[in-house]
């Protein structure tokens, strides 16, 4: 199968300008999706790290105001590290996969296929997570 994109002359007669293979708009589409769809989990996770790592900080105060037992703050120290370990861990891994993401809406296969792609679901949403993205690591 394969999207004919042309232009018709005066007369109305058919003039194809490109050929787009429909098993590249599908395998463009394929990645979109892969592409943000991991950016979007490592945000989540980002999100899930960073809301974590407050809580137990929250928790390790809390026990220190109230004279808890050292080898119980210690256990809840614990926990905040390995909390706080994950944040820059997960934060890296999200940059790589916005990179990853931003590279393949720059490439050849990508601008080649945009047409056909048009207003689809991958499209809008490799959209969205690439501006919360750049937002985010454009502002760093």
């Amino acid at each position: 199968r394969s999207i004919i994109q042309g232009t018709q002359t005066s007369a109305g007669n058919s003039i194809m300008a490109e050929e787009v293979d429909q098993a590249k708009v599908d395998e463009v589409l394929r990645q979109l999706k892969i592409k943000s769809g991991s950016a979007k989990r490592l945000h989540k996770e980002l999100t899930y790290y960073e809301k974590e790592k407050e809580k137990e900080q929250t928790r390790v105060n809390k026990m220190k105001a109230d004279g808890k037992d050292a080898h119980d703050i210690k256990q809840a120290e614990n926990v905040l590290a390995e909390s706080a370990s994950m944040v820059p861990e997960t934060k890296k891994a999200l940059e790589g996969a916005y990179k990853a993401l931003v590279e393949f809406m720059e490439s050849d296969d990508f601008k080649d296929s945009l047409e056909a792609v048009g207003d689809s679901k991958e499209l809008k949403e490799a959209n969205e997570i690439g501006a919360l993205l750049k937002e985010m690591f454009d502002t760093q």
